[in-house]
């Protein structure tokens, strides 16, 4: 089918790559020229695994320009992948948001049939992370535009995890649809056919998740997609806010919230995954969309409490984290302290900083009076060259990002380059007997107090 992406950032590339690498015809549309001359180069403009090769392998059934009249001319699916914002500041020069934007775009640019008896069938689907009623909303609003036009609506919302997007979007857990036209089930059936079957060839330069049952295509209204989404998110979170909570009273009681987590996830009914104590969840999707679903239950006159409890607790973390590192400090605290804080991306394989937690600690590192060296694998704008270099003379290191890099450091070196040896693992991802042997004052995350002062 011939499919246009509007917007090629970190939803829609992956999500146009993996409809081409199934044998679809996908035109990429952007705004951003530079970004489109790189991605027509066969590269891309951030990491994520395999898509450089899903570029090149794509070539011959993938295209990219700033035309979307063009690219609409013929299409069958346009998928809305645009970045939708946090709130009201994040807005353009204009008011409108990239959505606003690329719906006003598609009324303009939809093409017509003079000639024809009956009106062109257009199928939007809108897999940006909207608030409930944007899908609805939005098909009224080009119905109002261009009403000779017969437009189709459907949320489709996207599942991808930075780092994993590509293979994510091929293969998805589920496929999640909210639409009431017939002919977007049909088209989005027949797009989605060799996804949801696993009917294809798995490319080689992924690793190859292995035999897996079809995912299955749920069937829902807009808007409960659109909630899906957001309910999806809110429980993650809150999975991570929870764990956080235990292990803050791990530190008080004296237990290590890793055997907790080892026992807690042991449990059918509860599973391991994001029981990972630390400093908390950021990134661009979790604290965004948590605060849009607040956002969307005051507008509908409920008061989430817990929804705000769970990014009260996050935004607390960091804070807790800091407050046991400047006891151990001395009278002076953070004033005139050394501090290494290694990591700034907000998750390992991604050069994504938007809602970094490890800027957040850097801000209120600097605003207590330390003097910060920082260090990332792969950040251009990092201070220092090395981990090394950042460590050095330092009081104390903040492992904020678990870059395999950071974890398979010699520890042992990098204490004989330490003034001081305290190292707070905001990730857990030391070994705690290791860094003790290695001299160092060990500050992890509920991993228990250890005669902190």
């Amino acid at each position: 089918m011939k499919t246009i992406v509007i917007g090629c950032g970190r939803v829609g590339l992956p999500t146009g790559l993996a409809l081409a690498l199934t044998g679809h015809s996908v035109t990429f549309v952007d705004v951003d020229r530079v970004r489109l001359a790189v991605l027509a180069s066969g590269k891309t403009p951030f990491i994520e695994s395999g898509q450089g090769q899903a570029l090149l392998a794509v070539r011959k059934r993938a295209r990219f320009t700033t035309d979307l009249r063009q690219a609409l001319s013929g299409g069958e699916v346009a998928f809305v992948t645009v970045d939708t914002p946090g709130g009201p500041e994040e807005r353009g020069e204009t008011g409108a948001s990239p959505f606003d934007q690329a719906i006003e775009a598609l009324a303009g640019a939809y093409p017509t049939r003079p000639s024809a008896a009956e009106p062109v069938a257009a199928l939007v689907v809108v897999k940006s992370t909207v608030s409930p009623g944007t899908t609805r909303a939005a098909g009224d609003r080009l119905r109002r535009l261009r009403p000779e036009i017969d437009w189709h609506m459907a949320a489709n919302p996207e599942f991808l995890r930075q780092g994993t997007a590509l293979s994510d979007a091929l293969r998805p857990a589920r496929i999640v649809i909210g639409t009431e036209s017939g002919l977007a089930r049909s088209r989005l059936t027949e797009l989605y056919r060799g996804i949801a079957e696993r009917k294809f060839t798995w490319p080689p330069f992924l690793a190859n998740p292995g035999s897996a049952a079809p995912a299955p295509i749920m069937w829902t209204s807009p808007e409960s997609a659109e909630m899906a989404k957001l309910a999806a998110n809110a429980f993650l979170a809150a999975r991570i806010s929870l764990i956080n909570e235990v292990a803050n009273i791990c530190e008080l009681v004296g237990a290590d919230v890793a055997d907790v987590v080892r026992v807690v996830g042991s449990d059918p009914r509860l599973g391991p995954h994001y029981l990972q104590a630390g400093l908390g969840f950021g990134g661009s999707c979790l604290p965004k969309d948590l605060n849009l679903l607040v956002r969307v239950a005051g507008d509908a006159g409920y008061d989430p409490i817990l929804a705000q409890a769970v990014a009260a607790v996050n935004e607390g973390q960091g804070k807790r984290l800091l407050g046991r590192l400047e006891r151990f400090l001395g009278e002076e605290g953070f004033r005139g302290s050394k501090v290494a804080v290694l990591g700034l991306t907000f998750k390992p394989d991604t050069d994504d900083v938007r809602g970094s937690l490890s800027l957040a600690l850097i801000r209120e590192l600097t605003a207590r009076g330390a003097v910060v060296r920082a260090h990332d694998p792969v950040v251009d704008a990092s201070v220092c060259a090395s981990a090394a270099d950042a460590v050095a003379g330092a009081d104390a290191v903040v492992l904020s990002t678990p870059w395999p890099d950071y974890t398979a450091l010699d520890w042992a070196d990098l204490a004989r380059l330490m003034r001081r040896r305290i190292v707070v693992d905001a990730r857990n991802a030391l070994d705690p007997e290791a860094m003790r042997r290695h001299g160092f004052i060990y500050l992890g995350v509920g991993r228990g107090n250890h005669g902190e002062p």
